[in-house]
């Protein structure tokens, strides 16, 4: 329980607002596919998972030879 309360910062706030406003506006608009896209960004500030630094980024395979 320790680890859910610490370490938030702007983006984990910003998840959990648009994430509660989102399931809001859903049931409002009874939309169930909206209120799953909010409680993900939810689920995603509470639990501090979701892309990283550099963990969505696509590997580069191709290898950039420098001729000098």
């Amino acid at each position: 329980m320790k680890t859910l309360l610490k370490d938030w910062n702007a983006v984990r706030v910003i998840r959990l607002v648009a994430g509660m406003g989102i399931i809001i506006m859903a049931f409002i608009e009874n939309q169930l596919l909206l209120s799953v896209i909010g409680l993900l960004l939810v689920v995603q500030a509470v639990m501090n998972f979701g892309c990283g630094p550099g963990g969505c980024n696509i590997p580069d395979n191709r290898r950039y030879r420098r001729r000098t």
